[in-house]
C-alpha cells in the first residue's frame, strides 16, 4: 500500500526551474503514508537526539522523511 501511495506523487518542473510535487492519493492509502511518515519523522528527530544535534522539525523534518521513507521502500525488492 505504501508503494501505491508513493506511486500517486507526480513531479513537474517549473519554468523557473523549481519542481512541483502533486499528487491525489486515495484516504485509505493517505492514512498509511501519513503514519509512515510520522513514524520516520519520529526516528529521525530520536537519532538527532541521541547524536546531541538540535532535532529537526517543521519543512525540514517532512522532507528529511519523506526522503527517508521514500529510500527505505525503494530498496526493499
Amino acid at each position: 500500500m505504501l508503494r501505491e501511495a508513493l506511486a500517486s506523487v507526480r513531479t513537474r518542473r517549473r519554468d523557473d526551474g523549481d519542481l512541483e510535487l502533486t499528487g491525489d492519493i486515495a484516504p485509505e492509502l493517505a492514512e498509511v503514508l501519513l503514519r509512515a511518515l510520522e513514524r520516520v519523522g519520529d526516528e529521525l528527530r530520536d537519532d538527532d537526539v541521541r547524536r546531541g544535534e538540535e532535532p529537526r522539525s517543521g519543512g525540514r523534518l517532512q522532507a528529511d522523511a519523506f526522503v527517508a521513507l521514500l529510500l527505505r521502500v525503494t530498496d526493499q525488492p
